[in-house]
């Protein structure tokens, strides 16, 4: 014997469906709203799946948001440290934050590698987070401000 739904339930499913869906892209929008350093092609994404959600399309609007998320959430750089360098340097780099008050990001990021953040052995693989959110790059800066560290050696 064949069961078969009625059409309301299989119009609620949808509806259930549509809601998550639509709930995934908006948290999944609302994560990437707060990061940093995307660049252009990534900002074109977001863009793309905010059409898609206002148009009523949120499941295209969720695989996009939710794979791109999920692709920054995850994305790790390698670094490998030259002899003399120090995180206030590498961290102010263009490749890295370009910004040398973010070195915090990269020692928070290496912490079990990383006791002192002065002290950097030559050819240590660092892992560098190239989006950190908007409110660890705001701890990080005000970390790096406070206590005045900038990764260097001699504290300057």
């Amino acid at each position: 014997m064949t069961h078969r739904r009625s059409p309301a339930v299989d119009t609620a499913a949808a509806s259930s469906s549509g809601a998550s869906e639509t709930a995934v892209a908006r948290a999944a929008l609302s994560d990437l709203s707060n990061r940093a350093n995307l660049d252009d092609a990534q900002v074109a994404v977001i863009n793309t799946a905010q059409k898609a959600l206002a148009a009523g399309n949120a499941a295209r609007a969720a695989r996009l948001a939710g794979h791109l998320d999920r692709d920054v959430r995850n994305a790790i750089q390698g670094y490998t440290v030259s002899k003399g360098e120090t995180l206030w340097q590498i961290a102010a780099k263009p490749e890295v934050y370009g910004n040398g008050y973010l070195w915090p990001l990269i020692w928070d990021a290496n912490r079990t590698a990383l006791s002192d953040p002065s002290r950097l052995p030559e050819n240590l693989e660092l892992k560098i987070r190239p989006y950190p959110t908007l409110a660890e790059t705001a701890a990080a800066l005000d970390y790096s401000h406070k206590h005045g560290l900038t990764g260097a050696a001699n504290g300057s």
